[in-house]
């Protein structure tokens, strides 16, 4: 396991992994407390309805040309369900 690690050039992130969703939290393996922490703290925060987002985006991606357009409305419809 030792000779491993020392061959290891990269620290496994703290996951929130949930369906389509996958989000990766790491300090550089300077503090994973505060990686595990945070990702406790961010699966907690995370909001009803951001499967059907995902799936929206998705449909809009595979439906719709390439383009400043389409990019203005994912980037939109991804404020209003964030209230941003």
């Amino acid at each position: 396991m030792q000779a491993t690690h020392r061959k290891c050039s990269f620290i496994f992130p703290a996951l929130i992994v949930e369906g389509d969703l996958c989000v990766g939290i790491n300090t550089a393996g300077k503090a994973p407390a505060v990686s595990s922490a945070l990702r406790k703290f961010l699966t907690s925060k995370i909001p009803a309805g951001i499967h059907d987002l995902i799936d929206r985006v998705h449909c809009i991606r595979q439906s719709e040309p390439m383009g400043k357009p389409r990019q203005e409305k994912i980037v939109q419809i991804c404020r209003d369900f964030f209230k941003l």
